[in-house]
């Protein structure tokens, strides 16, 4: 339960997240490193309680999107390997070497760049991005005719004064497809530019190119590291799969029932009145809305769990409160409603009401909201 100066929460079971890390370990096995996402705030359920987790029970290193995300790291006092999957931008370089973290580079021109400004006899740690399908960053190198010259400017890179490239990876764009061609092309694409690097004589360093779907989908491409996001906290790339069935939602989102009201026959409830009582009913406000997170678009279609029966949510979301129809429910003020979790309804079972996918739900649960750790 909450305590009764909360509204609304979002409670993290630590025991979920460690359930959803050892299903990682048990895929890839003991000789694989698993680098833990924690970017977006560890998908919306707190970087530093979750990456304290992760490293206390088995990961090997944190990955996370930016400079700012790492360095919020750091100054919680954790101390391992952290690596920013995005390039570093001007001002951020020599207080990136000084807190010891990995970034990543996309070109021979923006590695030299950044190996100007390493400090005498400290180059900067790097992973090397190849842009095999993605299309987003990383050199170029998208079919088998383009391997030399993608080799040639990598080269330029490893060879890169101020710069020390610790490893390689690329990112998969359709691993959780059921159509195996876009990510096999891929992989022959990456593994076929890591051959020519070593035909030259260049260690390509640390091998990487599987998240979550590539680990789950594709055991036999998780070379030396798995970047493992969205299984992490719970959810599948694929929702209601095997895996589905494994891994445990890690957030229970949960807010109060501030006030309980009888409605009349065609009573009008929230904006615009867009929804009219059938009949005599009982209402709740609910003490959650889309400045929390919980999407405008929900309105009039999704539910909450109040005493473990379904309340409709009625009307248009408001921006701080949520009506719900608790006819049937016996509800009272204080009591609790459950919007998503582990107990029924899920990330997934919203995300598909909103035609998007459950990292969206998830990252979205605003900052009004605390974490509560358990």
């Amino acid at each position: 339960m909450l305590t009764v100066d909360l509204r609304a929460a979002a409670k993290i079971k630590r025991k979920n997240l460690i359930n959803n890390l050892n299903i990682v370990r048990e895929a890839v096995g003991d000789n694989c490193k698993i680098l833990a996402i924690v970017k977006a705030d560890a998908y919306g359920h707190g970087a530093v309680e979750c990456a304290k987790v992760f490293i206390e029970n088995g990961a090997d290193a944190l990955a996370v999107a930016t400079f700012s995300e790492a360095k919020e790291l750091r100054d919680a006092g954790i101390d391992s390997e952290i690596v920013i999957l995005a390039e570093l931008i001007h001002g951020e370089e020599q207080e990136s070497q000084k807190l010891n973290l990995v970034s990543t580079v996309f070109s021979a021109k923006d590695a030299e760049e950044l190996g100007h400004t390493a400090t005498e006899g400290k180059p900067h740690r790097v992973h090397l991005k190849i842009d095999t399908g993605m299309s987003r960053a990383g050199i170029y190198c998208q079919d088998l005719s383009l391997i030399s010259v993608a080799a040639d400017e990598a080269e330029k890179i490893y060879s890169t004064k101020g710069i020390v490239v610790e490893g390689i990876y690329t990112h998969f764009s359709s691993a959780d497809s059921d159509d195996r061609i876009a990510t096999d092309k891929q992989f022959q694409l990456f593994s076929a530019l890591i051959s020519e690097l070593e035909k030259r004589g260049i260690n390509p360093g640390i091998r990487h190119c599987s998240a979550s779907s590539g680990l789950l989908y594709y055991p036999e491409y998780s070379l030396d590291m798995v970047r493992p996001g969205i299984m992490l906290y719970g959810y599948s790339p694929k929702p209601g799969d095997e895996f589905s069935q494994k891994l445990i939602p890690v957030m229970t989102l949960e807010a109060r029932v501030i006030k309980t009201t009888r409605l009349r026959k065609y009573d009008k409830i929230s904006y615009s009145g867009t929804y009219t009582a059938p009949c005599e009913m009982d209402t709740a406000t609910v003490a959650i809305g889309y400045g929390d997170g919980y999407s405008r678009l929900l309105s009039g279609i999704d539910y909450f769990l109040i005493n473990g029966k379904k309340a409709k949510v009625c009307g248009r979301v408001c921006m701080d409160v949520t009506v719900v129809d608790v006819t049937d429910i016996g509800c009272i003020k204080g009591d609790m409603a459950i919007v998503f979790g582990e107990s029924g309804k899920t990330a997934d079972d919203i995300a598909a009401k909103l035609g998007t996918i459950s990292y969206e739900v998830l990252c979205g649960v605003g900052k009004r909201i605390p974490r509560i750790y358990e």
